[in-house]
């Protein structure tokens, strides 16, 4: 039989901590916003960054704990996401005065939900004045309530990948192209599908940005009927898309694939037997149905 040691430790009260709310930003310049329960302007392409400021009773937590000093506690916040299988933290020292800790997700790496934790914990292995004080790395004093946020895809749904074409062998005068990659459409789409943008192709760049100017939102308009366009190239030699179905989960390639096809009102199974039977009739309902060379409505 396997032993089991157990370590008990001392824990914090709630009352040693007073966390402000959530805060997050779309890039390292722009303004912190309060989270609500969706984060909008959501797109693959942007490091999205969670955070929040707290206060610690530095000494009463010591005392409660049984330890000497305040560099051995940390503050913590963690992005918890299920759909991409991504756990990311980044931990901070308490000082007496008001602490800031932020908390990053690098592009393509999360997708359709997020929980926000947070919580106290010591940052360093450590001697203590008794039996019960923490004294391990890592110890979790003290976790916060966890906090869902749904990410709303105000741009592409699809993982995105800038690069060099040119130095990574790919043709390079194209702005992008779509790898689709999965063995059953029940696959996650978020592991499945990625979008490669040409760094080295301004409309590829102009694509990436944030701007709202008239290149860059027609450079928009002309990668989403691509994608759109390349998507259903892909699944059109699947012959498990020829009949209409239903999926289980939205999140997989099948589930995704529906809802882009509603867009044109059509079935995924349809939208393939058009662009074998009729190519030009689908590319003008793509068009129509996503906007070509116009800009996204505000």
């Amino acid at each position: 039989m396997t032993k089991v040691r157990l370590q008990p430790h001392k824990e914090l009260d709630p009352s040693v901590w007073a966390p402000g709310p959530w805060l997050v930003r779309h890039s390292a310049g722009d303004e912190a916003v309060e989270v609500g329960q969706m984060v909008r302007d959501f797109d693959y392409a942007t490091t999205l960054s969670f955070g929040f400021s707290v206060t610690v009773d530095v000494a009463s937590a010591l005392a409660t704990l049984g330890l000497e000093s305040s560099s051995t506690i940390g503050v913590y916040a963690a992005i918890d996401c299920e759909a991409s299988s991504l756990r990311t933290t980044s931990v901070v020292p308490v000082d007496e005065a008001t602490s800031e800790v932020w908390v990053e997700a690098m592009p393509g790496t999360i997708a359709g939900a997020v929980a926000l934790q947070r919580g106290l914990v010591t940052i360093a292995a450590l001697g203590s004045r008794s039996a019960l004080s923490p004294h391990r790395f890592g110890t979790r004093l003290l976790d916060g309530a966890s906090v869902t946020v749904t990410l709303e895809g105000g741009a592409s749904r699809f993982p995105v990948e800038a690069l060099s074409f040119r130095a990574a062998g790919l043709p390079a005068r194209a702005a992008w192209l779509l790898d689709v990659v999965y063995e059953e459409p029940s696959d996650r789409f978020l592991g499945a599908v990625r979008l490669r943008v040409n760094t080295d192709h301004p409309a590829g760049v102009a694509a990436l940005s944030r701007d709202r100017t008239s290149e860059a939102e027609l450079a928009r308009s002309a990668l989403r009927v691509d994608v759109v366009r390349q998507m259903f190239a892909h699944l059109s030699r699947d012959e498990r898309f020829a009949e209409k179905q239903r999926w289980a989960d939205d999140d997989c390639i099948g589930g995704v694939a529906e809802a882009i096809a509603s867009v044109m009102s059509e079935s995924v199974s349809t939208v393939c037997a058009m662009l074998r039977d009729d190519p030009v009739g689908l590319d003008a309902l793509v068009q129509s149905a996503f906007g070509y060379l116009a800009p996204t409505e505000a």
